[in-house]
Parts: structure tokens; C-alpha cells; sequence
């Protein structure tokens, strides 16, 4: 946080609320609480609950979440406050991530003929991939989040520049549409990773995940949780409500029940010096939350 202009103060500047994490998304929580303390000062009579659920470590694992999902209650809805600018989102890309691990034999680099070099060894992996992102985007893509991605995000290998290495890893991004499984895309890496092997009898390797994993999300667009977040986006804004899907994973999906993604900011301002959040997009998130909330529960 060194290049952060103060970034544990809340600052309000033309319009902005500034802060760490003010976009990204202690926002829609404030919102989530302002809404429960409306209602409960004005002692509305519910035909059912409003529960928040301000869960922590959904950037890493969604511990938090995952928790709720195996001891907490299962809701019949849930709108999570990421920040969309005020889109309404029913559907994001599920997440695998898992490690890819080539071994050679280490030799002094002088006689690296006696030795197999890991990177080299995982700079075929890495050509056996090459095509995958074409293919995966040769599928028909899914109406709201496209087609899935794969992207290699790490690589470490070696010890020493004189040393022929014998271990060389990747950690690899899967982002998977509504219609994949977990057993598809393992079954797609092996299929490539023994292809490699196929033709090279000094090739091994070895594949470990999940280092990440997380759901798609894929709530209909007729469900009331999204026609209904739809309609009252619509009455505060004054303007139709844009339906698309989130750029990211979310929590969403570890609530088991029919779900959409609507809150303030912009995934632009999230994770970046200065972050900030609208004041107009906050009070107008409010005003949708509380909205949905007696339109649902009454």
C-alpha cells in the first residue's frame, strides 16, 4: 500500500467514496446493512427472512462462504454485491486451477547432455497447449458468458544457471462455462498431457489440483430473483437494466440456491491504488436492495 493515498480512511472527494476495498465490496455490504436497519426500524412484516452474510476470504478460497454452505442455512435467493456498476448479472464462469510438474535429471550444465533439462521438458507441456484456447473457443459459446478460457498464470523452475534442472511447474487458469464439469477438463489435460508423453519417452510430468476451485453460475433469466432485481434496477435508475454476466468468480454459487451478482462500482476500480466507488451508484444499490427485499419477502 506504499503508493496508496491513505488507503485505511475513508475519503469522499467529487462524488467518490475512496478506500481500500470501498469498490471492491465493503459498499454493497454498507448497503446490505442499511437496507436491514430500514426494515427493522420500520418493523415490516415479512412472509420470510433477510439474512446477510458478510463472509471473508472470497478472493482466495471463499472459505467464508463455503462454511455457510456446509453449516448455515440454505435461502431460497441470494443477490451478491460485487460490483457490476449496476448491471445485473445471473451468470459467471466456474474456476479450476491446478499446478502442471515436469521432471528431468539434474547434471552440471557443462555435460547437459547426460542430464534432462524440467524446462525444456515443460516447454513441450506448454506446446501441447498451445492450440487449446482455438478449440475451446471453436465450441458453441454460452449467451451470456462466452466461450471458456485457459491461461497459464506462474511458471518456476531451476536453481542455479549452471545446473540442468529437474523440476519445472505451472500453475494453469481453467475458467468453465455453464455445461462444463471438473471431470471434462481433467479429462481434456490428460488427453494433451499424453499426447506429449506419446512422443517423447523422457517426458514426466504430473498434474495437481485443485489449487483453485470454485462453480459456475447460471441462474435462468426468467427466475423471479432475476426479473425481479431486473424491474426495480429499472424503477431507481429510470433506464432498463443491462443483463449480463460477471467477469469473475463469485460466492454465489456456494449458497445452493438461484442467484444474481448486482452491486456498486466498477470491477475496473477493484484491486487498484485510489479505489473508489460512486456515492450515486451506492444510494441508488440501496434503495434496489431494499426494493427487491419487499418486493420478494412480502
Amino acid at each position: 500500500v506504499t503508493d496508496y493515498d491513505d488507503p485505511f480512511t475513508a475519503r469522499i472527494e467529487d462524488g467518490r467514496l475512496y478506500g481500500r476495498g470501498s469498490c471492491d465490496m465493503k459498499a454493497a455490504l454498507a448497503a446490505f446493512v442499511e437496507v436491514a436497519r430500514v426494515i427493522n426500524e420500520h418493523d415490516a412484516d415479512f412472509a420470510g427472512e433477510l439474512m446477510i452474510a458478510g463472509i471473508a476470504d472470497e478472493e482466495d478460497r471463499m472459505i467464508g462462504s463455503v462454511h455457510w454452505s456446509e453449516h448455515g442455512p440454505v435461502p431460497d435467493f441470494a443477490v451478491v454485491g460485487e460490483p457490476t456498476s449496476l448491471k445485473v448479472c445471473p451468470a459467471h464462469k466456474g474456476q479450476y486451477g491446478a499446478k502442471f510438474r515436469t521432471f528431468g535429471t539434474a547434471v552440471h550444465s557443462s555435460i547437459r547432455s547426460e542430464g534432462v533439462n524440467a524446462i525444456e521438458k515443460m516447454a513441450d507441456l506448454i506446446a501441447g497447449f498451445a492450440d487449446y484456447n482455438d478449440e475451446l473457443n471453436s465450441r458453441p459459446a454460452h449467451p451470456l458468458c462466452g466461450n471458456a478460457t485457459f491461461s497459464i498464470g506462474t511458471i518456476n523452475g531451476g536453481e542455479v544457471m549452471s545446473t540442468v534442472p529437474n523440476f519445472c511447474e505451472i500453475e494453469a487458469d481453467r475458467r468453465m462455462v455453464p455445461g462444463e464439469t471438473v471431470d471434462q477438463v481433467l479429462a481434456e489435460y490428460n488427453d494433451r498431457l499424453h499426447a506429449v508423453a506419446a512422443a517423447d519417452s523422457e517426458f514426466r510430468y504430473e498434474l495437481d489440483g485443485p489449487t483453485m476451485s470454485s462453480a459456475v453460475l447460471d441462474t435462468p433469466l426468467d427466475h423471479p430473483i432475476v426479473t425481479t432485481v431486473a424491474d426495480e434496477t429499472e424503477t431507481v435508475l429510470g433506464t432498463p437494466a443491462i443483463i449480463e454476466a460477471f467477469t469473475g468468480a463469485t460466492d454465489a454459487p456456494n449458497f445452493h440456491c438461484p442467484a444474481v451478482i448486482m452491486g456498486p462500482g466498477s470491477i475496473a476500480q477493484a484491486h487498484t491504488l485510489d479505489e473508489f466507488v460512486p456515492l450515486s451508484e451506492l444510494e441508488a444499490a440501496t434503495k434496489i436492495y431494499l426494493r427487491v427485499a419487499l418486493s420478494l419477502l412480502s
